[in-house]
């Protein structure tokens, strides 16, 4: 039976759930660099992804000819991020039948933080001001928040779950899943895109298909992948998974070069199959950049971790930073170096949000480290 309780402050819990000894023995359980460097290098993908995106940063809608294909194809590098974030987590947080209800708390509020600060921001800028549209931009009303937080809040189940299964049973479990969740909702999408209409009620997803991946499911299936992982890592050699990866990269480009062509996107959240989040390309890229970036022996640096800590925050308020971007510049570029100065955008982006981010954190500290005297570390326990 689940239960909240309180432990003693001698045994916290961190990030990704798991237990750590007091802040006098924190030295002997450091964040792993080479896995905190795999997070800013994910964001930062976010972040290129939505520069090239055509509705946000623009780079597909200004390029043209082999422009438009090297954009293309830093969103066909870059698609991955979102499922390796899930398999990240999945892979620290399945050993612990208890989790942290902190964290969770600490996403949402500060979502709505920074909502707030946005709304207010434009306001100073020109926006009008209303009551009705502060109290709107205060709502978490953010995708990833809401779908991160419900697979946090089940995880001690899945958890639980997943240990009652032999290894033999894990794998074929991981394999049911993704060809049921991943391969069949991806193959009826692009059923529907050759007929150029939606197959409705063809998915094992949802009725209008397979929300290209941005859905519980897809969210909870890559978290069950990074706990198989956890406990069977993949058995091949980094430079047949570089090799893969680089193969993967090639097929989706030119898959989405051909939904391009075809014309015939859905109306529903439109873009490619080639880009969907349950694509079978796109998980298998995210378990081969995880597993290369756990496989990279790299010391302990602080940088690297502090510049991490800041990832979520600077997710929420990079689209605010987007404008200062000209991707018509950008494009008009030679196409050997349009993907490089995207990603060096993201970077410059990644830490102008990171300088607002720990002023964040410097003064939301104190206030839930008040709370948490006060109300206690409380612990979403299922025994």
């Amino acid at each position: 039976m689940s239960r909240v309780t309180r432990r003693d402050d001698s045994a916290r819990m961190n990030e990704e759930g798991a237990s750590v000894p007091a802040a006098s023995d924190a030295q002997h359980a450091p964040r792993q660099s080479h896995i905190e460097l795999l997070r800013i290098v994910l964001i930062v993908g976010v972040i290129v992804l939505h520069l090239g995106n055509a509705d946000m940063g623009g780079g597909l809608k200004y390029a043209e000819g082999i422009s438009w294909l090297a954009v293309l194809s830093t969103q066909s590098v870059f698609r991955c991020s979102v499922d390796a974030f899930m398999i990240i987590s999945g892979y620290f947080l399945c050993t612990s039948n208890r989790q942290t209800l902190w964290k969770p708390v600490r996403l949402v509020f500060e979502t709505m933080v920074f909502g707030v600060v946005v709304y207010v921001a434009h306001t100073f800028v020109g926006g009008g001001f209303s009551l009705k549209s502060l109290l709107v931009a205060s709502v978490p009303s953010n995708y990833f928040v809401i779908l991160y937080v419900v697979v946090y809040l089940l995880s001690p189940w899945t958890n639980r779950l997943l240990a009652s299964l032999d290894d033999g049973q894990l794998a074929r479990l991981c394999v049911v899943l993704l060809i049921l969740l991943c391969l069949w909702p991806t193959l009826v999408d692009v059923i529907g895109e050759l007929r150029g209409a939606d197959f409705t009620g063809l998915s094992t997803i949802g009725l209008y298909g397979s929300m290209r991946g941005y859905s519980l499911v897809n969210f909870w299936v890559m978290y069950v992948v990074g706990a198989v992982l956890r406990r069977k890592p993949l058995c091949v050699s980094s430079r047949f998974a570089v090799l893969l990866l680089l193969a993967s990269i090639v097929v989706k480009t030119a898959w989405a070069m051909g939904d391009y062509a075809i014309g015939v996107l859905p109306a529903l959240l439109p873009g490619p199959t080639a880009f969907e989040y349950c694509n079978p390309f796109v998980c298998m890229d995210a378990v081969l950049i995880v597993t290369l970036f756990s496989r990279l022996q790299l010391s302990y640096s602080r940088v690297i971790n502090v510049l991490a800590s800041c990832s979520f925050g600077v997710y929420l308020l990079h689209e605010e930073f987007l404008r200062f971007i000209s991707m018509e510049a950008i494009v008009s570029m030679p196409a050997l170096v349009i993907p490089m100065i995207m990603i060096a955008a993201a970077f410059i982006v990644y830490l102008a949000c990171s300088a607002f981010v720990m002023l964040y954190e410097c003064m939301s500290a104190r206030l839930f480290n008040y709370l948490r005297t006060r109300i206690g570390p409380f612990v979403w326990d299922i025994g």
